[in-house]
């Protein structure tokens, strides 16, 4: 199974994050994965965000 690093996430671009993991797909002899949607958010200024407007 390949999993991501975490440095993948920790990057500072949301939205080419987003893009690079629509675009990472698994195929292997026993499973095939393939990513059908992707949310992605920006913290306490996206209007979408559980997270918005919080001062902390």
């Amino acid at each position: 199974m390949n999993i991501l690093p975490l440095d993948f996430y920790r990057r500072h671009d949301t939205l080419q994050i987003a893009k690079d993991l629509f675009l990472f797909t698994k195929m292997d002899s026993v499973t095939a994965e393939i990513m059908i949607e992707i949310e992605a958010y920006v913290g306490i200024t996206d209007r979408a965000c559980h997270a918005y407007g919080m001062n902390n």
